[in-house]
């Protein structure tokens, strides 16, 4: 279904719009709202919606502020743009950020459904071709790949299918190059443009090396190059492709796009045996945990025994720390569950290597969770050290990883409520600023804009904008009761440079302008 969320300073008019529209039965989905266009962007990357009503004018951040943000982001969201003003300028800037339209005040809801169906269908169809060009040629690469390393592509096929990029009788060395981004993106459109990215800077690093022949492949989230390199010597080939994943490192750090884990095969003299400098560079990867991200290198730089063959490593403890943070302790606990029930099943490992399995676990947590006892964190190790059975050491971390959860949760139910505290705090110590903003708050107590907007919207009930503008009127009715300013004095003591947006806000706030509001007191 087509998510719409609704961006406007003025409450009544997102509540009409809210109730107005009956959303399911136009086939849309309301997922939120916001008041400004700095709670609309973490409202947006949260919610991921497909279409956006926004005002123009708001405080913070306007809506072409935030359709410029989206548009700088590469977030697949169509914005329509509300405004009560009509004056080519914003029609001009509307169309330079890329809003899908823009609509005066006030909007018949006919006429609103009818934009909305032609946004959803503007995004369905770019969506299609997205989808197309994302899934059509890397899913055919990733399938001819994972076959080829299950043997089921005879090499006939493979020499038809790399007769153009890597010659067939070459005789020198092939390596494959196994590439992962370190990054995490909230999108997938986030994770096609820095691969993206990536591959560019590929490209042009080939061309300053005497790699003769190559093809580059990429999926939805990895990368994997097929070299052919021209040299009859192993070391050669060895060092020029380790010089060459070395400096691809460092570039692709210093481009800020994101950093990159890059493995590397093993050198065959074959080509239809290249599978086999592919399996070896995706073993390697998953020595990650223990060689670290951000760098570069070889299987033959690790030695991988039995226990990293059976289980994925990366998979586990990446789950199981996420479990962790999250305070999921029932899910640590199934995790471990399943990973024993699968080493006690295969009955091929060591009590030695389980007990290093473990220890290399106690060293991730306290790692990623120091601030918890460290004590503890000692004794787990020592203790594991004396265990006689493996599944003792499996049931003894499991316990020591579910108290960590546990730990977390309070923690982190604590903090929520310490941060929404201090928040309310800063912005009645500072609502006077008149650049006070969801950034600058949030800033303040250490935690992303978009998280702050969560919680006020969890803790209190309403959005981080509602609260400075409560606040900024309280005080204004204060100064309007007990001192003879004049309007625009008390504007720009409560953050506001424009008296007469003041003015207007207020009698959203009070239903009376501040002349009969001053009357009344």
């Amino acid at each position: 279904m087509c998510k719409v969320a609704i961006v406007d300073d003025d409450r009544i008019i997102r509540r009409g719009l809210k109730s107005v529209i009956p959303w399911e039965e136009y086939g849309f989905s309301f997922v939120g709202e916001a008041g400004d266009g700095e709670e609309g962007l973490a409202l947006i990357e949260r919610e991921q919606p497909h279409i956006v009503v926004s005002d123009i004018k708001m405080p913070f951040m306007d809506g072409l502020e935030m359709a410029k943000m989206v548009k700088k982001k590469a977030w697949n969201t169509k914005i329509i743009l509300l405004t009560g003003y009509e004056d080519f300028k914003y029609a001009h800037e509307a169309i330079k950020v890329k809003a899908f339209d823009y609509l005066l005040k006030p909007v018949e809801t006919v006429h609103l459904v009818e934009k909305l169906n032609a946004a959803r269908k503007e995004w369905e169809e770019e969506n299609q071709k997205e989808t197309l060009l994302e899934k059509t040629i890397p899913y055919q690469h990733r399938l001819f790949l994972d076959n080829w390393c299950l043997n089921k592509i005879s090499d006939e096929e493979i020499n038809r299918k790399f007769n153009h990029l890597i010659h067939p009788s070459l005789t020198g060395y092939y390596y494959a190059l196994y590439i992962q981004l370190d990054s995490q993106y909230d999108t997938d459109i986030m994770r096609l443009h820095a691969k993206n990215e990536v591959m560019k800077i590929i490209r042009k690093l080939l061309d300053t090396y005497s790699i003769n022949h190559e093809a580059l492949y990429g999926d939805k989230e990895d990368l994997y190059l097929l070299t052919g390199l021209d040299t009859n010597s192993p070391l050669e080939a060895e060092l020029l492709i380790k010089n060459f994943s070395e400096e691809l490192v460092a570039i692709v750090q210093t481009s800020g796009q994101t950093t990159v884990t890059i493995t590397m095969g093993e050198g065959i003299q074959r080509i239809q045996d290249l599978h086999l400098s592919l399996l070896g560079a995706k073993s390697a990867m998953n020595q990650r945990f223990r060689m670290g991200k951000n760098t570069a290198y070889s299987i033959n730089d690790i030695k991988l025994s039995s226990i990293e063959v059976l289980i994925d490593y990366r998979h586990f403890e990446d789950e199981l720390v996420r479990s962790i943070n999250l305070g999921l302790s029932g899910k640590a606990e199934d995790q471990f569950d399943r990973t024993k029930s699968l080493v006690l099943h295969n009955n091929k490992l060591s009590l030695e290597e389980i007990s290093l399995l473990m220890l290399r676990i106690n060293s991730l947590l306290f790692r990623d969770f120091n601030k918890w006892d460290k004590q503890r964190f000692i004794h787990m190790q020592k203790k594991m050290i004396t265990m006689q059975t493996i599944e003792e050491l499996f049931d003894c971390m499991k316990v020591f990883a579910v108290d960590l959860a546990d730990y977390v949760r309070l923690q982190n139910m604590n903090l929520k409520e310490t941060i929404v505290d201090k928040a309310v705090a800063c912005i009645r110590e500072k609502y006077h600023m008149e650049d006070l903003s969801l950034q600058k708050v949030a800033d303040e107590v250490h935690v992303s804009p978009a998280y702050l907007s969560s919680l006020f919207k969890a803790e209190k009930g309403f959005n981080f904008s509602e609260c400075v503008m409560e606040t900024r009127m309280k005080a204004a009715m204060q100064f309007f009761r007990e001192t003879d300013l004049k309007t625009y004095e008390i504007s720009d003591k409560i953050g506001y440079s424009n008296p007469r947006y003041f003015s207007s806000c207020f009698k959203k706030y009070t239903g009376h302008t501040p002349a009969e509001y001053r009357k009344l007191t």
